[in-house]
C-alpha cells in the first residue's frame, strides 16, 4: 500500500517530511485544559488576567481570536493566523508561559495541563457555527440558562450579539400593551 508523501491541510505548505507545520492564516480549535482538572476559571479574575496574555500573544503571533471560553476546566479557543508567518505552535507557547506567570500570584500552583488539543477548521466549517458550539457548552454544563448570560466568554473581532442576534429588549415596568382601534 502506497503512503502519501505529502499531506496538503487548507492552502499551507506541509513542512519537509509531509508533516503540517501550522503555520499560515489556518483557523483552529483549541481546548486547553487545567493542570489536574482542578477548576480554575469559576470566578472572573484568573479569566481576566489570561485574557491579557492572550491579547499580548495575538499581538505578538499576529492572531485573531474569533471565540473564547472559560469553563471550570479549560479554556476553548477558536483563533485565526492573520499572517503567512503566523505559527499556532509558538503562539500558544508564549500564551502559556505568559498566562502562567499572570496566574502564579492567584493560584500558587501549576495552570495549564502538559498537552492540549488542535485541530485545523476545515474551510467548510464556519467559524460562527464552531463558535456557537463552544458557547453552548456553560448551558450544556448547566454552568448558564443561555449563552449570552455566560460572562467568561466572548470574541476579540466579533460583538456576542454577531452569534446569537441581540437579546431580548426588556418591557419598561408599568407599561402594558394597549389594542388600537383602526380608524375609518
Amino acid at each position: 500500500m502506497a503512503m502519501p508523501t505529502s499531506i496538503r491541510l487548507g492552502h499551507g505548505e506541509p513542512a519537509a517530511g509531509g508533516r503540517f507545520n501550522y503555520t499560515g492564516t489556518h483557523r483552529y480549535l483549541v481546548k486547553l485544559p487545567v493542570h489536574g482538572q482542578k477548576p480554575v476559571f469559576t470566578t472572573a479574575e484568573p479569566a481576566v488576567v489570561v485574557l491579557q496574555a492572550l491579547r499580548e500573544a495575538c499581538w505578538n503571533h499576529h492572531f485573531d481570536t474569533y471565540a473564547y471560553c472559560f469553563l471550570p476546566d479549560c479554556l476553548l479557543l477558536i483563533v485565526r493566523g492573520k499572517a503567512e508567518t503566523s505559527n499556532l505552535k509558538e503562539f500558544l507557547r508564549e500564551f502559556r508561559i505568559t498566562s502562567q506567570k499572570y496566574l502564579d500570584p492567584l493560584l500558587g500552583r501549576t495552570a495549564w495541563s502538559t498537552k492540549y488539543l488542535e485541530r485545523v477548521l476545515r474551510k467548510t466549517e464556519l467559524s460562527p457555527d464552531a463558535a456557537r458550539r463552544i458557547f453552548g457548552l456553560p448551558v450544556q454544563r448547566g454552568l448558564a440558562a443561555s449563552p449570552l448570560e455566560y460572562p467568561l466568554q466572548g470574541s476579540f473581532v466579533e460583538k456576542m450579539t454577531a452569534f446569537f442576534g441581540p437579546p431580548p429588549r426588556a418591557r419598561k415596568p408599568g407599561r402594558s400593551f394597549k389594542s388600537h382601534k383602526a380608524r375609518r
